[in-house]
This record gives structure tokens, C-alpha cells and sequence, in this order.
């Protein structure tokens, strides 16, 4: 609240009823009775002076109101203004008994009438609602009403006339950060969203009140703005109150009908809801999600954030109970929001869901393997003894793939994330069931496969997708595709990660990925290629060593060399020229080989040993070597070996076929 006025006048746009329910006129002094007979004259002559603009502004208000003009952008709700205040006095003067005149009860009860009407009317769009009708309905935000508090308000039920229940949200009018403009964006906002998983906004209010209050020993004038969002009530409350563990609470077939509806959901918000502009939720757990008479789930309390500053946002979050376990990495770590973000909320509720806790392997430690096994193996345990053990099968199918889908959907990594359509596709897969009864289920299967990581020599390359139809394992081969059009597989490369190496530069690298499921079963073979499909080559800094490195016709590194049979490495000197190269070691051994460059001497690298990389000489002679710390990387070392081997066998050839320097 702030003053308006050290004296409490009337002209100051305060309100004169509260004023003469603070003050006893008939017990006051004749000069003191005259002195607020004028100031009441003075407001007569203020309303007077006010009526066109006052008239117009209850036209538009009307228009309001009776649905005939749209939604106001700027003007949501016209706040309540010293001079509505003086003219409501003046043409209303209390009765010597306090009470006001019948005709104007009667038309004050009559409005409310009409809006209770468009209320009840579910088709009817979300209205500007006085703030002294949100008062009657909630009993004057008694505690009675009171159905839950929050870090952004106060939520009360406003009983109707009818006797159908709306629920009222009051706003902490001591926000710090919160600007008129904001609230009125998201009201608008608001009114757009329609959607079965979606809580209804049926109304809101805006008003900026006058009031006196006590200050130094005085009555002053102060003003206090009050906002509020009417939504429909959810009679079972929030998801926070149902949820448990495997072994008790709601059953497999309601949680799952919650899972789809809050996907459902936040499609619409993401997708759906305006010419793909995506509503980023940013608050989006148990606690926010709202079940009705047929627990039916509906978001709720999307979008407050946008009541606040964004160098605010973040401390009001992470302030609420609960909100840090779902809210996504690079959101905590950098501050980064999109619809990933989302994403990463909506894992974190489905393994809830599934499972009663918010613990998923990357928090507990546990294989995500045994984790499935483990929450599968609870849920057949209840199944097995409730009635629906017809649908066993069934329902271990579908709790597989939740518990699959939340995993994928809390990866640290945002990218690797499915957006809501993906999650919304996974689900729909149908299990088909033929007429002998037996539960046939379609083939474990991949989707989304794609390659990450930079394709250059010493790096990694990641591959990942999203398994589907029961799929448990995966088995992985890397293939090289050649020029001349042949494919291998490389020797040891079976896991879902891979070390780009110097073997693999002006070749094209592809995984085939084939899924499994518990039963052995085996699905269509994926393949996907890394780097768009183009060849591998060097990174920027690695070509300019070579090309240096050619144009200088020698180098030298330091090396580390395996002595045989030992199992230690001691320090050694590989020198490389055009014609060939040698080891020397630094120890007792001395010059270890010198050699010239042959086509039967070779140059490899093992899989498995990131560093290392063998020289076999023409002799059969092999000689293990790996960089000391100061040196070039492994593939670096071998790549200029190589190209200097080239070199010098071509210009051998060429110098028997008499075709180099003539």
C-alpha cells in the first residue's frame, strides 16, 4: 500500500464510506460535520465534471461484459478510481441506519446474477470479475475457503449461487518485481488456452482499491491494487497427494491414463496452442498438475513466472518446495530455458508416477538396466494379485515404455531429448492382441537414431536413440564405407561410443544398430551415418601440423616405447625423413631400429588403447609406441608416418618405372 494523501480527502480519490465508518459524524463537533458536507459537494462537483469520460469508460465495460468487444490489450481491467469511488458516494448516501438504497442492491444483485450465468456457461469466455463478487463468493477469503497456499498466492473456493465451485487465486499483492504489464500479458494469455489437459481460466480481476488506514495517529488515504485468476476447480486436488510406490496407491490403468493427459498437455502448450509458439511451462511438477472428478490431470500454474522480472525468475523458483528436483540441468547450471526444459520436468514426473519416488539411475547410481527390471519386477508382484492379471502382459509392456520414456527424457544432455510429439508417438504404440488371446507384441525397434560428437581423429562419436516394443539391449557395429565402395566392420567396435582414429580419415563412418528384447527377440537392423555422411577428415589444427611437417621433409618426437615382455614403457625418439625412420631409445637399448620406408612395413593402431599405435617393420619386427606428454596426439604421429611412407613407396615405384625426375 502506499498514501495518497496526509488528510484523508475525499478529492484525493479515497473512499468516503470507509472514511465515515472510521469517523462518528453525529458525535463530532457541528464545524467538523460541516467540513466533510463540503467535501462531499466538492466530489459532487468532481463527478459532475467526470461524467463523459465516466460514461464512456462503463459503455466499454458493458461491451465487455456482454461479449460484444474482444478482449482489451493494454486496458484488462480498469482499475477502481477515486472518482467511480465519489460518485458511488454521492449517488448512493447510506440511510441514517448505514444501509443503502433497495434500487441500487437490486442492480448490483442483478449483475452478479448475469455473471454467475456466463460463469456457469462453459462456453463462455473469461471475464473481468469485479473483486467485491470474488469477495461474496469466497466469503470474503475466509479460512473455511481456503484450499491451498503457494509461493505466488493464496487459492480459496468460490462457492456460486448454483452451487458449482470455481477456484479463486489471489495473488501476493507484496511481490516483489511484479509489474501491471506482465500480469496483464499473461491474462491475455491465458484466455487462449483451451485444451481437455489444460485448467481452464473461466475469469480475473485487476483492481486498485482506496482505503484509509491509521498512520502517525491520522487516517490517511492509501491505495492497495489486488489481482486475482479464476480457474476451474479441480475437486481431487493436485497429483503431489496420489502418488506412492509400485505396491500401493491408484492403479496401473489410471496412472497411465495420467501420464498420456499430461503429455497430452503440454503438446498443446508446446505445439499446438498458437501457430507454433511454445508456452514454456518452467514449473512443471506433481504439485502443478490438477486431477478432476474422473482424475482426469490438467496443468496448472503455467506461466506465473512471466509475472516476474527476469533477473527475478530464477530466485522465485528455486524457492518453491519441491521445484529443484525437476527442474532441468542447464537451466540450474546456465540458466538456459526452452522447451527441453519442459522435457526434463515431464521425465522426472513420469518415473514418479511409475514409481512413487523421483530417484532415477543417474541419482541413485543404479544401471538403468536393473532400475527397469527392478520397478518391473514390483509391478508384476501387485499385478499378479489384483484382478486384472488377464492384462499382465499388458501392462508390463506399457510400464516398460513409460519407464523407458522418463529415462530418455532426463538425459543431461537436452538435445538427446525427445520433444513432446516423439513421447506422444512412443505411447501409441498399440499392442496387438489376436483371437486365440496370447498377447503378440511387435518387434523391439529404434527410433531416432542419430550420431553426435565431432568427427575428427581423437574424438568421440556418440550414438543414441530411443528404444521402443519392449526393447532391452542393442547390439552396435561401426563400419567403415570405402571409395571403392566396400564396407568393413571394425574390429571391436561394439558399443554405442566410438574414438574417431587415423584409420578412419577419407573413409565414411556409419553404425548398424540392431534391438533386442527380454526374449531374445531380434528387431530391424538402423543404420545412420555420422557427420551427414561425409568423409572423415583432420581438424584445422591437425592439417596445418602436417602440411608443416611435409614441407620440412623430417620431424622428430618424443616418444614412450614398450619394452617387450615387461609391462613398462621407457622414453624413446621417433625421427621421421622422407626416406624412412628410426627409434632410439634414451636408455641402455640406444638405437632400437633405423629403417627405410617399405610396402610391406605398416603402421597401426589397436582398438581399445586411445594412445598407442604399432610399427611393423618389412621384417616382421613390431615396436608399440605411444606420445610422451609434450608430443602430438597418436593419430597425428601416425597420419604423418604414413604420408611420408606414401611418399617415398610412390617415388620408389616411379623411379623404377622411369616416370620421376627425368
Amino acid at each position: 500500500m502506499r498514501p495518497s494523501s496526509e488528510t484523508g480527502d475525499i478529492r484525493s480519490g479515497g473512499d468516503p464510506r470507509a472514511a465515515l465508518g472510521k469517523l462518528d459524524l453525529a458525535g463530532s463537533k457541528p464545524r467538523a460535520r460541516q467540513a466533510w458536507r463540503r467535501r462531499l459537494c466538492d466530489a459532487g462537483s468532481v463527478r459532475r465534471r467526470a461524467w463523459r469520460s465516466r460514461r464512456e469508460r462503463r459503455s466499454r465495460r458493458a461491451a465487455w461484459a456482454s461479449g460484444e468487444e474482444g478482449l482489451p490489450s493494454a486496458d484488462l481491467a480498469p482499475p477502481c478510481r477515486g472518482l467511480d469511488l465519489v460518485e458511488e458516494v454521492v449517488t448512493t448516501t447510506p440511510t441514517a441506519h448505514g444501509d443503502f438504497s433497495s434500487k441500487e442492491m437490486d442492480s448490483e444483485s442483478s449483475r452478479y446474477d448475469k455473471l454467475e450465468s456466463m460463469l456457469q456457461d462453459g462456453s463462455s469466455e473469461p471475464r473481468n470479475l469485479p473483486l467485491q463478487y470474488l469477495r461474496n463468493i469466497t466469503d470474503n477469503f475466509s479460512d473455511e475457503r481456503l484450499i491451498g497456499e503457494g509461493g505466488f498466492g493464496t487459492v480459496y473456493k468460490g462457492v456460486l449461487s448454483n452451487g458449482e465451485t470455481i477456484a479463486v487465486k489471489k495473488l501476493n499483492s507484496s511481490m516483489p518485481g511484479v509489474k501491471d504489464m506482465h500480469f496483464d500479458n499473461e491474462a491475455s494469455n491465458l484466455t487462449r488456452l483451451k485444451h481437455p489437459n489444460v485448467v481452464l481460466l473461466v475469469g480475473w480481476c485487476y483492481e486498485t482499491e482506496n482505503i484509509y488506514v491509521e498512520y502517525n495517529g491520522k487516517y490517511i488515504c492509501a491505495e492497495k491494487s489486488e489481482r486475482l485468476l479464476c480457474l476451474e476447480y479441480m475437486p481431487n486436488g493436485s497429483l503431489r497427494e496420489f502418488l506412492s510406490d509400485e505396491a500401493s496407491g491408484l492403479g496401473w490403468d489410471i496412472r497411465h491414463k495420467i501420464i498420456e493427459g499430461i503429455c497430452y498437455g503440454l503438446h498443446y502448450l508446446h505445439e499446438e496452442w498458437q501457430d507454433n509458439v511454445p508456452l514454456v511451462h518452467m514449473d512443471l511438477k506433481p504439485a502443478n498438475i490438477l486431477l478432476d472428478n474422473n482424475m482426469v490431470p490438467k496443468i496448472a500454474d503455467f506461466g506465473l513466472s512471466r509475472l516476474f522480472d527476469e533477473t527475478k525468475t530464477w530466485t522465485c523458483t528455486i524457492s518453491r518446495d519441491g521445484t529443484l528436483g525437476y527442474m532441468a540441468p542447464e537451466y540450474i547450471n546456465r540458466g538456459l530455458i526452452s522447451t527441453k526444459s519442459d522435457i526434463f520436468s515431464l521425465g522426472v514426473i513420469i518415473l514418479e508416477i511409475v514409481t512413487g519416488h523421483r530417484d532415477y539411475p543417474d541419482e541413485t547410481g543404479i544401471p538403468s538396466q536393473e532400475f527397469i527390471e527392478l520397478v518391473l519386477k514390483n509391478w508384476r508382484n501387485r499385478l499378479q494379485k489384483s484382478e486384472c492379471y488377464t492384462s499382465l502382459e499388458t501392462y508390463c509392456q506399457q510400464i516398460m515404455r513409460c519407464i523407458q520414456i522418463g529415462l530418455v527424457c532426463v538425459h543431461h544432455d537436452r538435445s538427446k531429448r525427445p520433444t513432446t510429439r516423439q513421447i506422444i508417438e512412443m505411447l501409441q504404440e498399440e499392442v496387438k492382441s489376436p483371437k486365440n488371446g496370447v498377447h503378440m507384441y511387435p518387434p523391439p525397434a529404434i527410433e531416432g537414431l542419430q550420431i553426435t560428437g565431432e568427427a575428427f581423429p581423437g574424438r568421440e562419436l556418440q550414438a543414441s536413440g530411443y528404444t521402443i516394443n519392449g526393447t532391452t539391449s542393442c547390439n552396435f557395429e561401426w563400419v567403415r564405407h570405402l571409395d571403392d565402395g566396400s564396407v568393413n566392420f571394425i574390429e571391436g567396435a561394439r558399443q554405442p561410443t566410438y574414438l574417431v582414429t587415423a584409420d578412419d580419415v577419407d573413409s565414411v563412418l556409419a553404425i548398424e544398430v540392431q534391438p533386442l528384447d527380454d526374449r531374445k527377440r531380434k528387431g530391424e537392423i538402423v543404420k545412420v551415418y555420422a557427420d551427414d555422411q561425409r568423409k572423415i577428415t583432420c581438424d584445422h589444427e591437425t592439417k596445418e601440423l602436417i602440411k608443416k611437417v611435409l614441407s620440412m621433409g623430417h620431424v622428430s618426437y618424443e616418444v614412450l616405447l614398450s619394452v617387450r615382455f615387461l609391462d613398462m614403457w621407457e622414453p624413446a625418439v621417433l625421427a621421421i625423413k622422407r626416406e624412412g625412420y628410426s627409434i632410439k631409445g634414451n636408455g641402455k637399448h640406444g638405437v632400437v631400429v633405423t629403417e627405410k620406408f617399405q610396402q610391406a612395413m605398416t603402421i597401426n593402431i589397436p582398438y581399445g588403447r586411445p594412445t598407442e599405435f604399432l610399427i611393423a617393420s618389412a621384417d616382421g619386427a613390431e615396436y608399440n609406441l605411444k606420445p610422451a606428454e609434450n608430443a602430438p596426439s597418436r593419430d597425428a604421429i601416425v597420419l604423418v608416418l604414413r604420408l611420408f611412407k606414401m611418399e617415398a613407396v610412390q617415388k620408389s615405384k616411379g623411379r623404377r618405372k622411369g616416370i620421376f625426375f627425368k
